[in-house]
């Protein structure tokens, strides 16, 4: 997953340090737990099985590889709008508050994501759930013909082979599965899952216009380490400035380096990271509400959801 974003950098940017400090050799997928909302406690107590770990890792593939094929263009094209209003001669500081700015006039709270009072849109008016849908559909049906078509083509031949996997697929896709729904119904749950995950990254905020906490933060810095290539690539004078092969690696920019300019690891051949020996200027904060809250006048007691901004760096310090 993590090498799928590292080659798709124009659109997706390189991971901060507050997602890989968390991937060390003893957990790697510790951030995409993290997000999840997921401890390393109840996986390793057993509590989270095989299932639910595998199909976390494939839902984000598969949200990210659709997320490519189709809102790529989509997404460079509101980062170029974005990074118009950087101007000459700004101080790091007037450039983090111009892309506040862009983003505050361009992107929505995703409210209903955490208030059951708020009315969600209907998912079938939703551009970004109707093409979720259609993909997952689709994938759904094909692997049902494929694995039809191969059982049954040595002994039936190649045409009726194909004529009886077709009539099967097409029945899965309406008839209801025990405790699994129709693949239609698959589909749709399984498209909700991923505008979710939208959401919380470039499609949700910069194409749909409508994002979490998660995504906001995570475009903020994303189009922070744009607005700064000195840092972020590997040649900040490139004509194709944001290619994703001129992307310096997050080792690089997230760890210690030695003499040589290499990350240093530790005795567990984990890399390390501080405050001061990182190149990276911009990251992610993680806080868990546990209070009463009202929001929009709605009274809700123990409100314990998780609550993500940015951190950023000014001339070697945090803020």
């Amino acid at each position: 997953y993590i090498q799928l974003c590292e080659d798709n950098a124009d659109m997706f940017g390189v991971q901060v340090p507050y997602n890989t400090t968390k991937d060390t050799n003893a957990n790697p997928i510790g951030s995409m737990l993290d997000i999840a909302s997921i401890s390393v406690d109840a996986v390793n107590a057993g509590y989270v099985g095989y299932d639910t770990l595998s199909g976390l890792i494939q839902l984000y593939m598969m949200a990210t590889q659709f997320s490519i094929t189709e809102y790529k263009d989509d997404v460079i094209a509101a980062r170029n709008e974005a990074l118009s209003v950087i101007e000459d001669g700004m101080t790091t500081v007037q450039k983090y508050i111009a892309l506040n700015g862009w983003m505050a006039d361009n992107c929505n709270f995703a409210m209903d994501s955490i208030m059951d009072e708020m009315v969600a849109p209907v998912p079938e008016e939703d551009p970004l759930y109707t093409y979720a849908y259609n993909c997952m559909y689709n994938m759904i049906h094909d692997q049902v013909y494929q694995k039809t078509y191969d059982y049954l083509k040595d002994a039936y031949g190649e045409e009726q082979a194909k004529a009886i996997a077709t009539q099967q697929a097409d029945s899965f896709m309406v008839d209801v599965q025990e405790d699994k729904g129709s693949g239609a119904q698959q589909a749709a749950s399984t498209a909700g899952l991923i505008v979710g995950l939208w959401q919380s990254n470039q499609v949700g905020t910069l194409v749909g216009k409508k994002a979490v906490c998660f995504g906001y933060a995570s475009v903020f810095n994303y189009l922070v380490q744009c607005a700064n290539p000195q840092v972020y690539l590997k040649d900040p004078n490139a004509s194709d400035l944001y290619a994703s092969d001129n992307w310096k690696s997050y080792e690089e920019l997230n760890f210690v380096q030695n003499d040589n300019g290499e990350p240093v690891k530790d005795e567990d051949g984990n890399y390390q990271w501080s405050e001061e020996g990182t190149a990276a200027i911009t990251d992610l904060v993680k806080i868990k509400f546990d209070t009463d809250v009202s929001m929009f006048g709605q009274e809700e007691e123990k409100f314990d959801s998780p609550h993500y901004w940015n951190a950023v760096k000014v001339e070697g310090k945090w803020y």
